[in-house]
Formats: C-alpha cells, structure tokens, sequence
C-alpha cells in the first residue's frame, strides 16, 4: 500500500538482509529507521516484529512525518552493542499526494 502526504499511525516494516541473506539481528541493543526526502531527515527507533533472529523490524509513522510529497530514501542501522554497526542499503520509496 503507498503512503500519502499527512498519513500517520501505519507502520514501515523491513527485512535486514547482509548480501541478500536475512541478518540475525537478535543481539541487537538498537535498530533505527534513518528517513531524508522532500521534508524528511529523522530517525525512527525501530522494533522487532518477533525475536530478531529473521531480522524482520518495524517503526510507526509519526504524526507530521510525511508532510510533503516526493521520493523518501530509507535505511535501517542496527547497532550491537558498544562494538558494532550494520548499515543496509538505503531503499527508495514515493510518498504519493493526497
């Protein structure tokens, strides 16, 4: 389903994949939705949409996030801990008019 200008409440939810494997993303201490498009450049805390190890995780859209039509980059960053990072590839996606 698109998402359109002044939608909110829905979710973005994203597989984590490292060279098109799903990453086991359970050990993770944090996961992040970086959004930049039209008017758009925040981060998301993200959850998992069950315990990680399919390294499925979702966010909700805030009120107010998507107030412009446009194409809207995405990118998923998983933290572990003190140590390590893993940054996926950025995803495009159109945020369609009202």
């Amino acid at each position: 389903m698109p998402v359109h200008v002044s939608d909110f409440g829905g979710t973005i939810t994203f597989t984590v994949k490292d060279r098109g494997s799903v990453k086991n993303i359970s050990a993770a201490s944090l996961v992040q939705f970086v959004l930049k498009g039209p008017s758009i450049d925040t981060t998301l805390t993200a959850t998992f949409v069950t315990d990680g190890s399919d390294g499925k995780v979702v966010a909700t859209i805030t009120s107010g996030l998507l107030a412009a039509a446009g194409r809207c980059r995405m990118q998923v960053v998983v933290t572990f801990g003190l140590t390590s990072k893993f940054h996926s590839d950025w995803v495009e996606f159109p945020i369609a008019p009202n």
